[in-house]
């Protein structure tokens, strides 16, 4: 991927399902517990670290990001299938299309 791109990526709030869904996924987690900063790193693989600040989840891979400005703290909270949300992380990609299909699917599974 082309360190030129931007990112397309999400900030999701942090709750506890989701960390315990994260946690079951992956055996290595770093820093988990700096209360000072609320900053903590979340390894997934050697190329791309999650940083939790504050209670959100910001991509940071390449150190170039750009946060779509839309409100997914529901979409943690509702969507019935949490492994939608962690796909959506894994398989991020430099283009929109992977976010709108999350969005488009969270919204369907609103609806029913």
């Amino acid at each position: 991927m082309n360190t030129n791109q931007f990112i397309y990526c999400s900030s999701l709030q942090i709750n506890e399902n989701l960390v315990k869904c994260l946690k079951e996924r992956q055996n290595k987690i770093e820093d988990i517990s700096n209360e000072n900063n609320s900053i903590n790193s979340f390894l997934y693989n050697s190329a791309w670290k999650m940083i939790q600040n504050k209670g959100f989840i910001i991509d940071m891979q390449f150190g170039i990001f750009t946060q779509i400005k839309l409100n997914l703290n529901k979409a943690v909270e509702e969507m019935k299938d949490l492994e939608n949300i962690i796909q959506f992380l894994i398989n991020r990609s430099n283009s929109e299309s992977v976010f709108t299909q999350f969005i488009k699917t969270y919204n369907s599974q609103k609806r029913n």
